[in-house]
């Protein structure tokens, strides 16, 4: 049963490749240069980052940084060019020009520890990140500073010279398929696809492009002609090997309709998911998951031109399927309109072609239904809704005729369709019966559904900007919720995740009601350290984040420190031994910089070790970079900075009153910290900073920071 238009937009669209045209014609349209130095001159233009930061983040020195992009350095060291790719955060088709145009050997995935890079680039992670998977694999780090060993490239098949020789390759269509079949899915549009074309190149070669696309995995693969007619003998192997099967096992098949997943000897059923397990998987030249991995493929314009073709035949097929006649009926289920499940069937009347009628019934779980008849198909209009509806056949005619009654009362003329009517309800009603699952829902999984859908309208609201209409929508979901008996009898992670929402909203109203919300989360947290399965991690970081209301609400509201400090240990507790916030790092740095602020008194060792954790977090993921994060990491570095110098007489605070007054500079003119703020935090800082120059005779560095400030309009005392 399909219930979420985007798994319906999902199996449609799966293989569609608009999108990945789209984004290479918008890269044709950039024009990007071929010389690196211009090149990744565009690259911090698009990625909007300054080569100071590209230094920060890269680990390399600011000078040596500079001096690379400017062309006045040349290197040897892969690795650098690398490094600087990660720190401006390009992709990987740009990351691999960046190195051609270098004249680097580029990211080959015959090489381990450049298919290690190629992952982190593809899932966006950072340069630290990347050297611990390095590290576990046995792999140099990213070289990054003179004193790191360097990486032994071995395999430098992909030049930048090979490169551009791999561009100019031509291949000659020899042959073409494209087809698509149901995948035996419940929807009328469950197929998979599938298409390849045979070519052969300049030198003779012939080889096989393929693509398969279904609702669950997309594959773009590549074979030679020899690899070809081994995947179709091995293919046909396992056929064989899974004939066999049925074969013995022939009577129990039939009593299960041959629905292997039915069987009630899991021996048996295990056996069969092993069948073929000796035969080995074909090899294959090339193979991707993606057209966008797939970009830098010789390959590249055939799988886009499969792509292309199986486009139409999506078209094509889908069109016979927007039809009940060759089915007799069909019957489905979705959501209707304000969150309802709705059953649905449609029957065409084949007793009477030529009236060419088709009735459907519409069957909601509230118990009411509606009853239509028109002189179309109207199944995948129910199925789809129709604004995607139009998406996929265009706008739908009106009917020639159309009759419609929510009353199902059938007297006068309409006193025919009264059979009809009860007729296809008894037929739907069987189906459901003898499907179940999906179609059955007891009240309290319609319940259920519901609380997910309120939820999803909620966070929607919330990304538009109504927060009045997303608390409508999460307060209607925790009255569900409390319906059901949440938490008393379940849903305790449901529960305590909706308190979360509500009192997050009305935290960010500045609305003293969401310190009851927050309390009421709190109440739970013995219950949410009981749980044991995958929700746990869910529901406990709800609970810190409860603690964490209640401690900014006690340090700013109350002005009650110790109280405040005490519900930061609590929250660290929780994060240290139940691994709560795991990726919600504003989080962490906020209780780690927080506590180490509040405890500077009474264990100054501890505090300097809870703002060295602070800052670690801060500079690992960039909160300086996140708009409210940006002013807590200037904060925390001043306040660090302050502890240095004076409690611990340590000039290391200058290197940290330095890296808060850079922070504040860069988002002078950004909306990232308001300006006036911005400019008080700098005059204050400076001052600190002037005075350990002053303390320790360094007159020169006092007054180029007078000079410094001076120029964004801050006057040192």
């Amino acid at each position: 049963m399909i219930q979420d238009r985007q798994e319906i937009i999902h199996l449609l669209k799966h293989g569609r490749s608009d999108e990945i045209r789209a984004m290479v014609e918008q890269q044709k349209r950039k024009n990007y240069s071929n010389e690196f130095v211009p090149f990744m001159a565009q690259m911090l233009q698009e990625y909007k980052i300054s080569r100071k930061n590209v230094a920060v983040r890269s680990g390399l020195s600011q000078d040596y940084v500079y001096k690379l992009l400017r062309g006045d350095k040349h290197t040897d060291e892969r690795d650098y060019i690398l490094a600087m790719c990660f720190a401006i955060g390009m992709n990987l088709a740009q990351t691999q020009h960046a190195l051609s145009s270098y004249g680097m050997p580029i990211l080959s995935e015959g090489d381990i520890r450049s298919c290690i890079i190629i992952l982190a680039i593809r899932d966006g992670i950072g340069i630290d990140e990347l050297n611990t998977m390095l590290e576990k694999a046995g792999f140099p780090l990213l070289k990054t500073s003179p004193d790191m060993p360097s990486a032994v490239i071995t395999d430098t098949s992909l030049t930048a010279e090979s490169e551009k020789t791999r561009k100019e390759r031509h291949f000659e269509e020899i042959d073409s398929f494209t087809d698509g079949h149901h995948n035996g899915g419940n929807a009328p549009f469950d197929y998979d696809y599938q298409g390849w074309i045979k070519v052969r190149d300049e030198d003779g070669r012939i080889y096989q492009v393929e693509a398969v696309f279904t609702s669950d995995y997309t594959s773009f693969i590549v074979f030679t002609e020899e690899q070809r007619r081994e995947a179709v003998r091995l293919m046909e192997l396992h056929q064989k090997a899974e004939a066999a099967f049925y074969e013995a096992h022939k009577e129990i098949l039939d009593a299960t309709g041959g629905n292997i997943s039915l069987f009630e000897n899991q021996d048996l059923y295990m056996e069969y998911l092993g069948v073929g397990a000796d035969i080995p998987e074909a090899e294959k030249l090339e193979l991707y998951d993606s057209l966008e991995e797939a970009a830098s493929s010789d390959f590249f314009p055939l799988f886009l031109e499969i792509d292309k073709r199986t486009d139409k035949k999506v078209q094509e097929i889908m069109k016979k399927v927007d039809d009940t006649r060759e089915y007799g009926m069909r019957v489905g289920a979705s959501w209707g309109g304000g969150g309802q499940p709705k059953m649905y069937i449609e029957m065409f009347n084949d007793r009477q072609p030529e009236l060419r009628e088709y009735y459907q019934i519409v069957e909601y779980r509230d118990g009411t239904s509606r009853f239509t008849a028109t002189h179309e198909s109207c199944y995948m209009q129910i199925e789809m809704g129709q604004e995607l509806y139009e998406i996929y056949f265009g706008k739908k005619r009106e009917p020639e005729y159309y009759i419609d009654t929510d009353k199902n009362e059938f007297t006068g003329s309409w006193v025919r369709y009264r059979f009809i009517f009860n007729n296809m309800k008894m037929i739907m009603h069987e189906y459901m019966m003898k499907h179940g699952g999906g179609f059955d829902l007891t009240p309290n999984q319609v319940m259920e559904e519901r609380i997910e859908l309120l939820i999803e309208q909620g966070v929607q609201s919330h990304m538009l900007g109504n927060d009045d209409e997303s608390l409508r929508f999460y307060r209607e979901a925790m009255h569900t919720l409390e319906a059901i008996g949440a938490p008393e009898k379940g849903h305790l992670t449901g529960y305590i995740c909706t308190c979360f929402k509500i009192a997050s909203t009305l935290a960010s109203q500045n609305d003293p009601e969401a310190k009851n919300w927050w309390e009421k989360i709190y109440q739970l947290k013995e219950k949410a350290l009981g749980i044991k399965d995958d929700d746990a991690y869910t529901a406990i970081s709800c609970v810190v984040e409860a603690i964490m209301g209640f401690y900014r609400d006690n340090r700013w509201n109350e002005n009650d420190d110790d109280r405040a400090k005490e519900y930061l240990k609590e929250a660290l507790d929780l994060i240290e031994h139940h691994h709560a916030c795991e990726n919600d790092y504003s989080v962490q740095f906020e209780v780690h910089g927080g506590l180490a602020y509040l405890i500077e008194d009474e264990d100054l060792d501890a505090s300097l070790r809870e703002y060295r954790k602070a800052l670690t977090i801060a500079r690992n993921h960039h909160l300086d970079q996140e708009k409210r994060c940006a002013q807590a990491v200037a904060v925390i570095c001043n306040n660090y900075a302050w502890v240095l110098w004076n409690k611990c007489g340590s000039e290391e605070a200058v290197l940290y009153y330095g890296r808060a007054m850079d922070l504040l500079e860069s988002y002078l003119f950004t909306s990232i910290i308001p300006r006036p703020i911005a400019l008080k935090e700098l005059k204050h800082m400076g001052t600190a900073l002037n005075g350990i120059y002053l303390d320790t005779n360094r007159q020169r560095e006092s007054e180029r920071l007078k000079e410094r400030l001076g120029e964004n309009g801050v006057t040192l005392d």
